[in-house]
């Protein structure tokens, strides 16, 4: 495995950085050199000084992280001649010329492919639509298992031809400007993860019926994708921040028995939607930043081990629809302004029948300053002390603030 990273340093007259390179490929080799900004064919150099002929020395992962005008266009023409990769991770400072990318497509044995830009380092690259086609090289990589680019803000959709990479379990393409998928995607069957976030997508295809895990967080949804009602192995789904409203098909996740994990933070509920009846092995909930009033008593949380609803409307912990949930380790009820304690009995025995719960987060923080919601009642300041003395003397510890 080799491991590349530069770290940039300040000097008087150029800027510099240090590449580290640690390899464990035939003998062990550890080399420290500073090196000026902006040197190309910098990787091939060293890789060859360092290690002789790098396709017999078998390097089979490499991973290079903060690069910026270090890594450049010479820089991927010097990776095509890792032919025994198997594993290749790139996170740059600096927009990835799409050209540049067409030099990974003789990588033939590759199996794990990650190439991210760091968030805010877009370049307007002139004529960029006419090299718009050049990631059309990755979908020769038949021998990719997973798939990750990030930061690619020229991608815009994925071509039909990602159909020919028949053996990828995970896909993950996020803060690439996407605004639609190929109906080809329904195509890759051992298809297991795939990672959308930070997109502008508004449908998915209809054939994504194996996938174990489904994040759609920060697109365009205005419903529930409908093809879930038969995606009956999906352990995972993340919708947040999608404005989807609790009338947006969200019948079809009753179908979803298997699910463990579900997160629609800011979807615009109003409600708990009537399906999460049918939940009965989630142990993550997160509807935290929606407009939910009440919980509704009676949803089959045996299993539920963390539930966020930080900023809604709550009036109330809700304690009697937590009472059942005899997992539960941490509730954030956190940033509700209405939020007041009347009757801290009620709290305390809602935590003895909750053996596990070590967080009940109640705390005002991020509400309106200006608010009278937005500060404890003198009944809920003097209820909250009580509850505390009571969990002192009793010597259980909950914690009720995540800022103490």
């Amino acid at each position: 495995m080799l491991i590349c990273n530069t770290i940039p340093k300040q000097s008087s007259k150029r800027q510099v950085g240090i590449l580290a390179i640690m390899t464990g490929c035939g003998s062990d080799i550890n080399v420290v050199t500073k090196l000026t900004a902006g040197m190309h064919v910098l990787l091939v150099h060293l890789l060859l000084t360092s290690m002789g002929n790098p396709e017999k020395a078998g390097l089979k992962s490499l991973t290079i992280t903060e690069c910026g005008s270090l890594f450049a266009e010479a820089d991927f023409a010097a990776l095509a001649a890792l032919h025994q990769l198997q594993t290749l991770c790139i996170h740059t400072a600096v927009q990835v010329h799409p050209r540049s990318v067409a030099s990974l497509s003789s990588l033939t044995r590759l199996s794990f492919l990650s190439l991210t830009v760091a968030p805010g380092n877009c370049t307007d690259y002139t004529n960029i639509s006419k090299y718009s086609g050049s990631h059309l090289s990755l979908m020769s990589l038949s021998t990719l298992t997973s798939l990750s680019l990030s930061g690619w803000t020229y991608l815009g959709c994925l071509p039909d031809a990602i159909s020919s990479l028949s053996g990828p379990r995970d896909l993950e393409i996020c803060n690439c400007a996407m605004t639609s998928l190929p109906a080809s995607l329904g195509e890759l069957s051992h298809l297991e993860r795939i990672d959308f976030h930070s997109n502008a997508l508004g449908r998915l295809p209809s054939r994504l019926h194996n996938l174990t895990s489904i994040k759609l967080s920060g697109n365009f949804f205005s419903s529930v994708p409908a093809f879930l009602s038969s995606a009956t192995a999906l352990q995972c789904l993340h919708l947040a921040n999608n404005h989807i409203g609790s009338s947006g098909n969200t019948a079809c996740l009753a179908a979803l028995t298997a699910l463990t994990k579900l997160v629609m933070q800011q979807c615009g509920l109003n409600t708990v939607p009537d399906s999460f009846a049918a939940l009965s092995n989630l142990q993550w909930l997160c509807m935290s930043r929606n407009s939910l009033s009440s919980i509704p008593d009676g949803l089959p949380w045996g299993k539920l081990t963390l539930l966020h609803v930080r900023g809604n409307e709550l009036g109330a912990v809700p304690c009697s629809a937590l009472a059942s949930a005899a997992q539960l380790q941490i509730v954030d009820c956190g940033e509700n302004p209405s939020l007041q304690v009347s009757d801290y009995l009620k709290i305390w025995a809602l935590i003895k029948v909750l053996p596990h719960l070590h967080c009940l987060f109640i705390d005002k923080q991020g509400a309106e300053s200006m608010s009278p919601n937005s500060i404890w009642t003198p009944k809920s300041a003097s209820d909250i002390a009580a509850l505390k003395k009571l969990m002192n003397k009793k010597k259980r510890r909950v914690l009720l603030d995540p800022a103490v």
